[in-house]
């Protein structure tokens, strides 16, 4: 009873909505192609649902089976053919978070109607999709689905036919129970004639049948018409929905089943063994017991695996805050199709509100810190470390060294990313971006890549300016975060994220704005840091032989380490040139606000280019900040140039920068003045000069101890004292001394 199948299944023969009772559905596509029931996706004007329809073989009445489905009928009737929302079904099961009832039933002359909420994805279409279900997720669908169980259970509702394609998940794993077919499917089926199971219950076409043994008769046993679903039959079936769940294939096909109600086939031995956890395997072995007095009701199936194969939080929290957190509409009520009513956008502000709690029931270490822990680098824009301004959790975004075998981080990660797609506020957006960077503290590097990133880069094309700019600060943190690499991303940065940031590079089309340039510009640093560790870390583990280094595509007798190291100097090559282009974009950039940006990531740009390449690239171009007419910009650069030159070394600080430096003395503007001898006071004190570059500054600096501004003078008598550092006593004496006598 899915909503879609596969198209090997045998055709049953035409069926469509155009009848007036359903005037207002618009027909889109047949799912399927089922024989005891078609599917088709229609379009209501609040939404999309999904049309069950039965075609009468013949003149007849389904009389019997409307009132097992319908109670009684409404006195407000819409139409003599149409009961509307007084499906019994519904009424038990409105208040089931995790089951979906039929919201209309209607009979023509030639036709039955079904109508429900139509969900795009079922448990078997999750299975095959990227990124693949992690074993917290199986939990908590399987969670879910005993939720489920139990809740119809307790309201006398037995489904009659659970399987994948009957269980719907929506984008962030919240899973329903659908199609209810114990009303008007048959209890029992003969064993020696398969027909009838293909007929009602294989509309996949795939064979697996996931029916409990004693619904099928031996050959010559005589049905009974008073035959009921119990909740011990669907309580197997949802165990071979759960073995499928953690296997990833069936354990039954109908062929098999019939082989295990003689005990010639044993799916314990074949398929659960290979199930890592011990305990989960032994609660689908009692769930898929042949005798149905042996198994246990889904209530008590969550009470005995509790803390075993479920955590705690699942009962206490997680179920309960999941329920109102997703949309209350979905799968129940007309959720509009053509306007954004902010559904996400609430769903993040909630979670961004809520978040100190869910670190409380997550069990997650306090880790709210104060400013004081980052400390400020004076340039740029201080985009990295990323500071989280989350209510109640500020803290910066650091690797928390703490992985749960359990932790419920991924499931909450999940639902930020789904409804990341569908927000309507650029605030929930940029809210998001925190989210995302506070979640991925606490997930594996594998999912940081895998389950975020995709995301991230999604927003680099964000039509809001402020969206931008958090994606390419969170994009920065999110690999900063990534401690350990795999083969497989070892070149994330040239073919996937280098590409989409050329956008923001100044000359691109259209012209990015300066706030969003400048952002990128203080991020090229971490970025250029973060992408040659991931080279060298893959290099790092082909040399230790962690990796295979052999190439499949090399000859034999052909020195597989020397191919490599030329795979890995191409690859370093072309990373250099990448980041080359976008730092001489950035560094010759109109802005001056850029340039003061960029200027925090020069110090981790010459790391990566190295001493003769930076010379080249960025020194080359950084002297001409002297010269423009910002003195911001002018004190940025002397922030900037004691790293610069500490890297680079006293050559070229002698040759290249100092030089310049003096000319700044003679600024009109004094915080440059001063910010220039602070910065040879700062190099003094590390060493840099030669002695006699010491004394002409001296000679120079000396002076303006008597300037009228403190803050100058203050600076120059800071650099009289470094000066003297590594001079000799002779040399303090003799030529400094008397030089600041003569002043």
């Amino acid at each position: 009873m899915g909503q879609g199948f596969s198209l090997t299944t045998l055709s049953g023969g035409p069926a469509g909505i155009d009848v007036p009772e359903l005037s207002d559905l618009v027909y889109e596509k047949s799912m399927g192609n089922a024989r005891f029931m078609k599917s088709i996706r229609a379009r209501h004007q609040d939404g999309v649902v999904l049309v069950k329809v039965l075609v009468k073989p013949y003149v007849m009445k389904l009389d019997r089976y409307k009132k097992r489905i319908i109670g009684k009928r409404s006195t407000n009737t819409v139409s003599k053919a149409e009961t509307d929302c007084t499906v019994e079904d519904r009424k038990a099961l409105v208040d089931v978070p995790n089951a979906i009832a039929y919201e209309r039933v209607l009979e023509t002359e030639t036709n039955g109607f079904l109508v429900r909420q139509y969900l795009y994805s079922s448990l078997y279409d999750r299975l095959s999709t990227r990124p693949f279900l992690e074993d917290i997720e199986k939990k908590w669908l399987a969670f879910q689905l005993l939720c489920g169980v139990r809740d119809c259970h307790a309201r006398g509702i037995f489904h009659g036919d659970i399987k994948t394609e009957n269980t719907l998940v929506t984008s962030w794993n919240w899973l329903y129970l659908s199609d209810f077919s114990s009303s008007f499917k048959p209890t029992t089926l003969p064993e020696d004639n398969p027909a009838d199971f293909s007929y009602f219950f294989d509309t996949a076409g795939r064979r697996t049948c996931y029916l409990a043994p004693e619904r099928f008769l031996a050959a010559g046993e005589v049905p009974d018409s008073k035959a009921q679903v119990t909740w011990a039959m669907d309580v197997f079936s949802a165990g071979c929905v759960i073995a499928e769940l953690f296997l990833e294939t069936p354990i039954f096909n109908l062929s098999q089943l019939y082989k295990y109600r003689r005990g010639e086939y044993d799916p314990v031995i074949t398929h659960l063994d290979r199930i890592g956890d011990k305990d989960v395997r032994e609660m689908i072995a009692s769930m898929i017991k042949l005798d149905p007095e042996s198994r246990y009701t889904a209530e008590e199936y969550l009470r005995f695996w509790r803390q075993k194969v479920f955590p705690d939080y699942f009962y206490g929290f997680l179920h309960q805050y999941m329920g109102l957190i997703t949309d209350p509409t979905s799968g129940r009520a007309p959720i509009s199709a053509t306007v954004n009513l902010g559904e996400a956008d609430e769903r993040i502000d909630r979670i961004y509100y809520d978040f100190d709690k869910i670190s409380y029931f997550l069990d997650h270490e306090n880790e709210k810190e104060s400013d004081a822990r980052v400390a400020p680098r004076g340039v740029g824009l201080n985009a990295i470390p990323v500071h989280l301004d989350i209510p109640n959790n500020e803290h910066t975004a650091t690797n928390s060294g703490r992985k749960l075998a359990d932790d419920g981080t991924l499931l909450f990660l999940t639902l930020v990313v789904s409804s990341l797609r569908h927000t309507a506020r650029a605030t929930a957006r940029v809210r998001a971006c925190d989210l995302l960077l506070a979640f991925s503290e606490r997930v594996t590097d594998e999912a940081k890549l895998d389950r975020v990133l995709p995301y991230v880069v999604t927003l680099l094309n964000d039509k809001s300016d402020v969206v931008k700019v958090a994606a390419i600060r969170t994009l920065t943190q999110l690999m900063a975060l990534v401690s350990v690499v795999s083969p497989v991303n070892a070149h994330i940065f040239p073919e996937y994220i280098l590409p989409r940031m050329v956008t923001f590079l100044p000359g691109s089309s259209p012209q990015p704005p300066e706030i969003v340039r400048a952002m990128y510009a203080s991020c090229l640093g971490s970025l250029a840091s973060t992408a040659k560790r991931f080279l060298d870390m893959v290099a790092t583990l082909k040399a230790d032989g962690t990796i295979q280094s052999a190439d499949p595509e090399v000859e034999s007798g052909t020195n597989s380490g020397a191919v490599y190291q030329g795979l890995f100097d191409n690859s370093r090559a072309e990373l250099i040139a990448m980041f080359e282009i976008h730092t001489k974009a950035l560094i010759t950039d109109q802005s001056s606000a850029v340039k003061r940006a960029f200027l925090g990531s020069v110090p981790e740009l010459c790391m990566f280019f190295g001493t003769a390449d930076s010379n080249d690239i960025i020194l080359s171009h950084l002297n001409t900040y002297l010269n423009d007419k910002d003195w911001q910009l002018k004190c940025a650069f002397f922030d900037t140039i004691v790293g610069v030159a500490t890297f680079l070394g006293g050559v070229s600080l002698e040759e290249f920068i100092l030089p310049l430096m003096v000319q700044a003395l003679t600024d009109a503007e004094e915080f440059v003045v001063q910010k220039a001898i602070s910065s040879f006071a700062s190099m003094a004190e590390l060493g840099l000069f030669q002695r006699s570059t010491t004394w002409e500054l001296v000679d120079v600096v000396g002076r303006f101890t008597m300037h009228p501004n403190i803050w100058i003078r203050e600076a120059a008598t800071h650099f009289l004292s470094a000066a003297t550092l590594f001079l000799s006593v002779a040399d303090t004496q003799c030529i400094v001394l008397p030089l600041d006598l003569s002043h």
